[in-house]
């Protein structure tokens, strides 16, 4: 068979057939392949449009949620990190691999990334319960959960939540004997102190702290 060949507008061209040339445009380009969609990672780790391809030692079909191949990953040992694939690439379920090292990564669209997710830290180590409260020296300890009521000989309120204010204003005064606080919200606003001139009996109730001078 012979061939033969011609110019046309300036491109040789084959002749099609018997080898006639067909005819190509001046100025005509082949058009150039898509762009990759650009890795985007995530605050929650995730290597959005990336795959990382190798050192895989399990693949398996998932539900079409990246969470579930990550949360695989970091539940398992050797994993190094992950790749998860939408459905369509690997079958018609979503896969997920694992890896037992760290691929390269590589821009793909059929795919989201990323590496084993960091342990929780572990809980903090619960306070060690706070000292016993000790009196002043030379005070007696308090009388928590107890109201000592009657001999009142002046009572106020009190400009703090304080028993402490409480009990050192009755060891300031000579004639306080005794005294009850009374916590907020019981007889008012406002917590309330009660100094006594004698020590009236003690009777059990929530409202008060009371204590002998």
């Amino acid at each position: 068979m012979r061939f033969s060949f011609k110019k046309s507008s300036g491109v040789l061209a084959l002749l099609a057939g018997s080898c006639v040339p067909a005819s190509v445009g001046v100025g005509v380009t082949a058009p150039a392949a898509p762009a990759p969609a650009p890795v985007v990672v995530t605050q929650a780790g995730f290597e959005m449009n990336a795959n990382r391809p190798g050192a895989e030692y399990r693949s398996f079909d998932v539900a079409p949620h990246p969470e579930i191949c990550r949360d695989a990953c970091g539940a398992e040992a050797p994993c190094a990190a992950f790749t998860y694939l939408a459905p369509g690439v690997r079958g018609p379920s979503a896969r997920c691999s694992l890896k037992r090292a760290v691929p390269a990564l590589v821009a793909d669209a059929c795919c989201v990334s990323g590496l084993r997710p960091a342990a929780p830290p572990p809980p903090p180590a619960p306070l060690p319960p706070p000292p016993a409260a000790s009196p002043r020296p030379g005070y007696r300890p308090f009388e928590g959960g107890f109201t000592r009521p009657g001999a009142d000989y002046r009572t106020f309120e009190m400009p703090a939540a304080n028993p402490e204010m409480c009990r050192e204003i009755c060891y300031r005064e000579a004639r306080c004997a005794a005294f009850t606080y009374v916590h907020p919200h019981i007889e008012g606003p406002y917590s309330r102190c009660h100094l006594k001139n004698a020590v009236p009996p003690a009777m059990p109730n929530g409202c008060c702290i009371s204590g002998i001078k």
